[in-house]
């Protein structure tokens, strides 16, 4: 007899091992984060498309009706959406610079883009309210102690791009 557990296609269960060394690899970034100053938000799985949607595009995400309200919902296919809406709304009254880490995992529609997972796991930060050189030279700075320090990786690139170059050159 064969024991099946069908999941949704790009959908996956992490087993213990896997589990711990994800969670492990996640505290260490997130400590990292901390030390410079990142302070940890927790993001709701899923947020009202109307408020989600905006400026995104709109073929990655998983729409449904939210049964409670009847209202249509999306899946968060990232979550830099969500601290942006954060920033703008709750943090409003607040002075920047805003500092926020991240941990949990997105859902995409599309494999395509997802490679062939669909639920992703994100880590991540988000600096608000300094821009130009300084941002970019602490989140560059971030970035490389996080890869060597916190995952541990002995070799590694940080690729870069200007939207401004891009916009000339078109």
């Amino acid at each position: 007899m064969t024991l099946e557990h069908p999941l949704p296609p790009g959908m996956r269960d992490l087993l213990p091992e896997e589990a711990e060394r994800r969670r492990d690899l996640s505290r260490a970034l997130l400590e990292r984060f901390a030390r410079r100053g990142y302070r940890i938000v927790t993001l709701p799985l899923f947020e009202l498309a109307s408020v989600l949607e905006r400026g995104l595009r709109t073929d990655d995400h998983i729409r449904f009706i939210e049964p409670e309200s009847g209202e249509v919902c999306v899946l968060r296919p990232d979550m830099t959406p969500q601290i942006a809406r954060i920033v703008g709304t709750r943090f409003r009254e607040r002075p920047p610079p805003f500092r926020l880490a991240y941990e949990g995992t997105v859902v995409r529609s599309k494999t395509s883009r997802a490679k062939k997972h669909r639920q992703i796991p994100q880590v991540g930060v988000e600096l608000c309210g300094i821009a130009g050189k300084d941002g970019d030279v602490e989140l560059l700075a971030l970035a490389a102690d996080a890869l060597s320090e916190g995952a541990g990786l002995k070799s590694f690139a940080i690729d870069l791009s200007d939207a401004e170059i891009v916009r000339s050159l078109l």
